[in-house]
């Protein structure tokens, strides 16, 4: 079984890591608790709800209400998922040119499948990927409040 207290010294740290790689956004991890800090670095790395909920020590119910309806977490988790994003594009855009060279290697032996799939997944050849929504705690709101007028109409 894993050791407790790594595992809490790996939380503390990318707890301190998610803090400080959103710089625009700051306030919403001010306001965001630990268990909800823990929900988003869980979403961010790829874990299920489930497993989200559990290292957030909450139930599953719990974790849907603040996505749903917490907008200071949804801005904190968006913003969270914007950075990674970002991370992750300009890591693979990096890689572009060796890309294109292995693509124009590939067209020159007949077989371009997988380097025309990496460009796709950069954009390059389909446009802009799908959008993350957006960070702004007031825009959030102000969704927020447009979805609960309509629900009472």
């Amino acid at each position: 079984m894993a050791n407790p207290e790594k595992k809490k010294n790996w939380t503390s740290r990318n707890s301190a890591l998610v803090r400080n790689q959103m710089q625009p956004n700051a306030t919403c991890f001010d306001a965001v608790s630990p268990a909800q800090l823990r929900a988003i670095e869980a979403l961010v790395a790829g874990k299920s709800v489930v497993e989200a909920a559990e290292a957030a020590a909450v139930s599953r119910a719990t974790l849907w209400r603040w996505t749903r309806k917490d907008v200071v977490f949804q801005a904190a988790y968006n913003a969270c998922r914007k950075d990674a994003f970002e991370q992750a594009r300009a890591r693979i855009s990096a890689l572009a040119s060796l890309a294109a060279e292995t693509v124009e290697a590939a067209m020159r032996s007949g077989d371009a499948r997988s380097a025309i799939a990496v460009l796709r997944g950069l954009g390059i050849l389909d446009g802009e990927p799908t959008a993350i929504p957006t960070d702004d705690i007031e825009a959030l709101r102000f969704a927020r409040l447009r979805t609960e007028i309509s629900e009472m109409i």
